[in-house]
């Protein structure tokens, strides 16, 4: 099948507006990809991205406003997405990532650390912004409408699920993996500086202990390795913590 949009004309990397290429080079270069990957059975992973509330963008703030935000969206996923992967803009504020030896899993990792650079980006039109993410690994003999869909249908339970995050399309159902993120909350502090100090420490390295174990170049010994420090600092934690209150 095509690799036509419901939602417009496809772009895929170099001219018009968000610098992607559209047309005849999209279909070339993602058939290439599709039948590379049914030749050598290899796992080929689609990644569904969705500016949210983008409508809303557009609305209050305008077209130009709008096609501003595309473009820096699409410099800040294109500065991350991984080599070899084929980078498109599907239309409106739909993007496609497609990445070859990669499982629909992997791809949620991928969405992950989008996720991580647009929460560290700054848009000086808008502020902000968040985007939701849908995976989809490839199945032998599946053509791009039937693929698609299945990314699609992953998106949409991101977005319903409460945006910002990424889902996997499973077989007939689709589930949002587990955050790789904690967020620190004001409620949590006791009004100790040193305190609180310590436990937003202990946050962020669990939040890397977490990341650890979801990365697609999954390692044991490195996930125990950063396990033994999260324990050393819980350890140090409660020696120091006891002393406070004392």
């Amino acid at each position: 099948g095509g690799v036509g949009s419901r939602r417009g004309q496809g772009e895929a990397v170099g001219g018009t507006l968000t610098g992607l290429d559209n047309g005849a080079d999209v279909e070339e270069r993602v058939g290439r990809l599709m039948r590379t990957a049914e030749a050598k059975k290899e796992p080929l992973a689609m990644l569904a991205l969705d500016i949210d509330h983008f409508k809303q963008i557009n609305d209050t703030c305008g077209h130009l406003i709008g096609d501003a935000v595309l473009q820096k969206f699409a410099k800040v996923v294109g500065a991350v997405v991984p080599a070899k992967s084929v980078f498109i803009r599907f239309g409106g504020d739909e993007f496609l990532l497609l990445l070859p030896g990669h499982t629909g899993k992997d791809k949620v990792t991928v969405g992950e650390r989008i996720r991580q650079r647009l929460e560290n980006s700054w848009f000086p039109e808008v502020g902000k912004i968040t985007a939701s993410f849908g995976a989809a690994e490839k199945n032998q003999g599946e053509d791009f409408p039937v693929w698609y869909k299945h990314a699609d249908a992953a998106l949409y339970h991101a977005k319903n699920a409460g945006r910002d995050q990424a889902a996997l399309f499973a077989g007939a159902d689709c589930y949002v993996l587990p955050e790789v993120r904690i967020r620190w909350a004001r409620e949590w502090e006791c009004g100790d500086a040193d305190i609180d100090s310590q436990h937003r420490e202990l946050l962020a390295l669990s939040q890397r202990t977490l990341a650890e174990a979801f990365r697609a170049d999954f390692s044991p010994l490195r996930l125990l390795h950063q396990l033994e420090r999260l324990l050393r600092q819980l350890a140090y934690h409660f020696i120091s913590e006891d002393y406070f209150l004392q």
